[in-house]
């Protein structure tokens, strides 16, 4: 499954999270403070265990076993902005609700290839930089493991 696939379907289960006004399916260049509490999700590394992961299916083809770690960012509202303790009060229902909100969905609403999804752990209420920009909110550390298939080459 394409890593692109999943992080559509992050973006578009995000948007059901109580408060969440918008979510990211691909990284923005700039956030509009309008879109805040927003998400924004990154790719993060990847790991392809070999031992014994790996089957054979049709001929030619090959289901190899991916681990792959993404960063969920709430961005609640730019750094400095507001009244003092608002952006802490936006972002910190979040902890919770995004943990339970995932934590009951762990193949992503039946998404193709996906074998679990987990939320890892949290920063708690931070500052988080993104684009060179402070913001108040939450990073989400996740993790997937996911099966791909693919052909292989000149069938060897």
């Amino acid at each position: 499954m394409p890593v692109a696939a999943t992080k559509v379907r992050l973006a578009t289960l995000q948007m059901l999270i109580e408060g969440s006004k918008h979510a990211y399916p691909e990284a923005p260049n700039t956030v509009n403070m309008t879109d805040m509490p927003c998400w924004v999700t990154l790719t993060g590394p990847g790991s392809y265990p070999q031992e014994g992961e790996q089957d054979e299916g049709e001929a030619g083809a090959m289901i190899v076993k991916v681990h792959r770690q993404y960063k969920m960012l709430l961005l609640a509202a730019p750094f400095g902005t507001g009244i003092a303790g608002e952006a802490e009060r936006i972002a910190e229902p979040f902890i919770d609700r995004t943990k339970l909100f995932f934590a009951s969905r762990p193949s992503l609403g039946g998404l193709d290839g996906l074998q679990s999804f987990f939320v890892t752990g949290d920063s708690g209420v931070s500052i988080i930089t993104y684009q060179d920009t402070k913001y108040y909110g939450v990073s989400f550390d996740a993790s997937v493991i996911e099966y791909e298939f693919f052909t292989y080459a000149d069938l060897e």
